[in-house]
């Protein structure tokens, strides 16, 4: 064999390890393969992604002025040695926009009930634009103008002038189906629901992993653990949308169909955690994760695992 051969058999070599890098890239960028899958290439994605951050994906928690969810708490646990160890940076939702949303690889909304339908839009983006989203509880449920949600008549004739959902909005003649990119419809909270108390653990229900256990999120989970709550520190009651890609991680079963006051029904049980679209880049957290190691619990560090899974899961897999 030849020099020239062996040069044209080296480049042929160096072009298809050059495909297969391209490949592997492209395919972790869009969230269809976690880079767990292939052995060594978390590093090298992001090393080469995030070198002036050590290889290590950005976290931006971005909060608002009410709601569920405890910002300073989830910062300060995942910055703990024992849970993840980095360093992710909280910004109130007035000073982000999509330009520096871009700049994280995760992003995790609370404690923002109150949002525009602007700014739901841009969460949108940043998923479309290959960013992980982590949306929490109640955040997002409360327009900041009235003319910002979408009535049953505006889309349907014969619909009444009722909101059709507090996540399906508008913005102008654009209509905003948020609720689509989370899979899940908000319906109230829980303690709104069911009298809970602020100093006092509430019995919510037992959680309920999906069958085999296995999901990055939850990964090795225990069945049959009991969900105890707080006054304004609870969970979202939402119901799961029809139709899409979405899969089932945790649930709770309230042992009960669970009534308010007034006698409305809000059935046994609802969705925890709930992973949905392309390459399942959002996740939706009906409880605050930082709240599964709330520190007014008994046994506050019960499950502080969830909140390690939860940035492993999401951007390792």
């Amino acid at each position: 064999m030849d020099s020239r051969q062996l040069a044209s058999d080296g480049a042929r070599i160096a072009l298809l390890l050059a495909l297969i890098f391209a490949l592997l890239f492209a395919l972790t960028w869009t969230g269809f393969l976690k880079c767990r899958a292939v052995p060594g290439w978390c590093g090298i994605y992001y090393g080469i992604t995030n070198l002036a951050d050590g290889g290590k994906p950005d976290v931006l928690i971005v909060y608002g002025n009410s709601g569920l969810g405890n910002p300073e708490l989830l910062e300060e646990i995942l910055s703990d040695p024992n849970v993840t160890s980095i360093r992710p940076r909280l910004v109130h939702i007035s000073h982000v926009n999509s330009g520096n949303l871009k700049e994280y690889n995760m992003v995790v909304v609370e404690k923002a009930r109150q949002m525009s339908s602007e700014q739901l839009k841009m969460f949108i983006e940043y998923v479309n634009g290959g960013g992980y989203l982590v949306w929490t509880g109640d955040a997002g449920v409360e327009p900041l103008h009235e003319d910002e949600l979408l009535y049953e008549d505006e889309t349907k004739d014969g619909g009444e002038h009722i909101p059709i959902n507090a996540w399906t909005r508008k913005s102008g003649n654009e209509i905003i189906n948020f609720d689509q990119l989370i899979s899940v419809r908000y319906i109230a909270n829980f303690c709104d629901v069911k009298p809970c108390s602020n100093s006092l653990e509430t019995r919510a229900g037992l959680l309920v992993p999906e069958t085999t256990r296995k999901n990055p999120l939850i990964r090795g989970l225990s069945t049959n653990l009991v969900l105890n709550v707080f006054e304004e520190e609870d969970f979202a009651i939402v119901e799961r949308v029809s139709g899409g890609v979405s899969t089932a991680v945790l649930d709770i079963d309230y042992q009960a169909n669970l009534f308010d006051d007034a006698g409305n029904e809000y059935g046994s049980g609802s969705p925890l955690i709930v992973q949905s679209g392309f390459g399942e880049r959002v996740a939706y957290y009906a409880l605050p994760p930082e709240y599964y190691a709330n520190p007014k619990l008994e046994q506050e560090n019960k499950y502080l695992t969830l909140i390690g899974k939860m940035y492993t899961g999401m951007v390792y897999g």
